[in-house]
């Protein structure tokens, strides 16, 4: 095991074949996470920006957010250059090329929401919906966005007889939940989710246009369902939890 890098996010470290990063009170509140444990395995690019002190990681079937302070692939060091130094074991114990990330190309090596693998054909991306969706439009908004991410055959199930399952896949079934951005989705309907995914061997998504509770967040992280916020109005899709 490396000694743990403590900065602005927590603590990081690397423990056997996993990169662990343990967020401290207030990076958990913005990473919506209290870690993230990456297996080396499925890191594709090692990334550092020496400016802020951040170290970024491009993990397959994960996706993550532009800003490091939200993003649980990324962490924030204290500005010493700390984190170059992690980054350099990490680069030679994966074996992948270790990439600097300037200010000024900081930008465009920003990833779009990617839970499948690297390598797939993305779908159209679904035009956003000015006047918003209904519930059985919802589905199938989502099994567009589905589409996009690279997961052919994503369709929506029979409405109202769907068993807990609102979009199903070969490998995923997703749930969703059209309902106002002021309510939350909470643990009970992520826990009938993963029944259902265990019970057809698949691995499941949520989404909602509304946000998480810190208990469904959690359970989410623990059983590996990947977390999404959809704004039909705006057209916009963001990954909630380091899973999505």
């Amino acid at each position: 095991m490396v000694e743990g890098v403590r900065g602005r996010d927590g603590v990081a470290t690397l423990e056997g074949d996993q990169l662990v990063f343990r967020f401290g009170f207030r990076a958990r509140s913005a990473k919506r996470s209290r870690q993230s444990r990456i297996p080396l395995d499925r890191i594709e690019q090692v990334e550092y920006q020496p400016q802020d002190d951040v170290l970024r990681v491009r993990v397959h079937g994960w996706s993550s957010s532009p800003d490091p302070a939200e993003d649980g692939c990324s962490f924030r060091f204290n500005g010493d250059g700390s984190g170059a130094t992690l980054a350099d074991e990490l680069a030679r114990r994966t074996g992948l090329p270790f990439t600097r990330i300037d200010a000024t190309n900081a930008d465009e090596a920003q990833p779009v929401p990617s839970t499948v693998r690297a390598g797939l054909t993305r779908g159209e991306r679904p035009a956003p919906q000015p006047y918003g969706v209904h519930d059985q439009g919802a589905e199938a908004l989502v099994a567009a966005w589905m589409r996009w991410m690279g997961l052919r055959g994503a369709a929506p199930t029979r409405f109202s007889a769907d068993g807990g399952i609102d979009v199903t896949h070969p490998e995923w079934v997703a749930q969703v939940k059209n309902i106002s951005p002021n309510r939350s989705v909470g643990r009970p309907e992520l826990q009938k989710l993963h029944g259902a995914a265990t019970a057809n061997s698949k691995r499941g998504m949520f989404f909602t246009s509304g946000s998480y509770t810190r208990h469904a967040i959690d359970f989410a992280n623990d059983v590996g369902i990947a977390l999404f916020r959809y704004d039909a109005a705006e057209g916009t899709l963001r990954g909630t939890n380091p899973l999505a």
